[in-house]
C-alpha cells in the first residue's frame, strides 16, 4: 500500500484499534479469544511484553492498521502477528 509509514505504536490508540473487529469471528480471527471485543487495556498488555514489538500504519495522519512483531532471539526468530487493517 503506498505512502503507508510504521510508527511505534502509542496505547493511547487502543481505544480506536479496539473498535476495528465487529464481531466475534473477528475478534476470534485475530487475537484468538473468543470474546465480541478486544479490551483496550488487553491490546496495551500485548504491546508491553517484552518479547513483542507493536506498530501502527499511517496514512495521511490516520492510524489504520495494527501489528505486533513476536520476538524469539534464541532461535532467531521473527513472527508477524496480529496483523489488523
Amino acid at each position: 500500500m503506498a505512502g503507508v509509514r510504521l510508527q511505534p505504536f502509542d496505547p493511547a490508540l487502543a481505544e480506536r484499534i479496539a473498535t476495528w473487529t465487529t464481531s466475534a469471528d473477528e475478534v476470534n480471527a485475530w487475537s484468538s479469544r473468543f470474546d465480541d471485543h478486544v479490551p483496550s487495556e488487553v491490546i496495551v498488555g500485548w504491546s508491553r511484553a517484552d518479547d513483542v514489538e507493536a506498530y501502527v500504519g499511517v496514512v495521511d495522519h490516520t492510524v489504520i492498521a495494527y501489528g505486533e512483531l513476536w520476538l524469539d532471539p534464541d532461535e532467531g526468530e521473527v513472527e508477524l502477528a496480529r496483523l489488523l487493517l
